[in-house]
C-alpha cells in the first residue's frame, strides 16, 4: 500500500481575504515539499469563501460561523486535498508542519496565514494581512506594497510596526500626512494603534522571486535612517 503524504496545519484564528469575484478565479494551496499542489478547487466552482466571527478568531483561536454582517472576517476556501494527499488540522507531532495556520470546513482547506507572522496586540491575535489591506487603501501608498511586522518595545511588550512604499517618501510633509492617515485608519478599522509607521521609496520592500513580501526581512527597514 502506498503511503499517503500527511500535512499539518496548526489550528488558528483566520485572517481576512478578498470577497468573491464570480467564476473568474480559482484557488489552490501548495508547497514545494509536496511538489507544489496540495489542494485545488474545481475549475468551474469559482472563488469560495468562509465568513467567520472576528472575536473568537482574535481572542480564542476559533473559527466560528458569522451570525451577522459586522465584526466578521472573510477567508478564501482553497479546495479539498488532491487525490493521494491527506490534510489534517492538529497540534501534535508526526505530520509535516507547514508553518501555516488554518482550518477545515466542508472538507476544504482555509489558510489564515503564517504562524510566525501573527501579531499580538492587547491580547488579540492580529494577522498582518488585515492591517496591510487597510494601509494599501490609503491614497499615496503603493497598492500591495505595505507590510505589518511584530516589534518589541523597550518594556518587552509586543507591538506592531508598519512599513509602506510611497513615491512621496522623500517629502517630509507628505510622509507626515501619510503616517497620520495610516495610523488613523488602522486604529479605526483594526482597533489597534501601530507603534511605528515607516514610509519608504518604491522598490524598498524585499520580496521573494515570485513577488511575495518578505516580512522578516522588511522588519530590518525599521532600523534604517529615513529617506530624504
Amino acid at each position: 500500500m502506498t503511503e499517503r503524504p500527511a500535512v499539518l496545519i496548526t489550528g488558528c484564528p483566520p485572517a481576512s481575504a478578498p470577497p468573491p469575484h464570480g467564476g473568474s478565479c480559482g484557488r489552490s494551496y501548495g508547497m514545494a515539499e509536496c511538489t507544489v499542489a496540495i489542494t485545488c478547487r474545481p475549475l468551474d466552482s469559482g472563488l469560495g469563501v468562509d465568513v467567520v466571527q472576528a472575536g473568537p478568531m482574535e481572542n480564542g483561536d476559533r473559527a466560528e460561523p458569522a451570525t451577522g454582517s459586522t465584526g466578521t472576517r472573510t477567508l478564501v476556501r482553497q479546495g479539498p486535498p488532491l487525490p493521494g494527499i491527506e490534510v489534517k488540522v492538529v497540534d501534535a507531532a508526526g505530520w509535516l508542519d507547514t508553518g501555516d495556520l488554518g482550518y477545515l470546513v466542508d472538507g476544504e482547506v482555509v489558510i489564515c496565514g503564517r504562524a510566525k507572522d501573527v501579531i499580538i496586540l492587547g491580547g488579540r491575535n492580529i494577522y498582518p494581512t488585515d492591517i496591510e489591506r487597510v494601509v494599501t487603501l490609503v491614497p499615496g501608498v503603493r497598492s500591495g506594497n505595505a507590510v505589518a511586522v511584530r516589534t518589541r518595545f523597550g518594556s518587552g511588550r509586543e507591538g506592531c510596526a508598519i512599513i509602506a512604499e510611497s513615491p512621496r517618501a522623500g517629502d517630509e510633509e507628505a510622509v507626515e500626512r501619510l503616517t497620520g492617515e495610516i495610523t488613523m485608519r488602522v486604529v479605526d478599522v483594526i482597533g489597534a494603534r501601530p507603534g511605528q509607521v515607516r514610509i519608504v521609496p518604491p522598490g524598498r520592500l524585499p520580496k521573494t522571486p515570485s513577488g511575495k513580501l518578505r516580512r522578516s526581512s522588511a522588519a530590518k527597514l525599521i532600523e534604517e535612517p529615513a529617506a530624504r
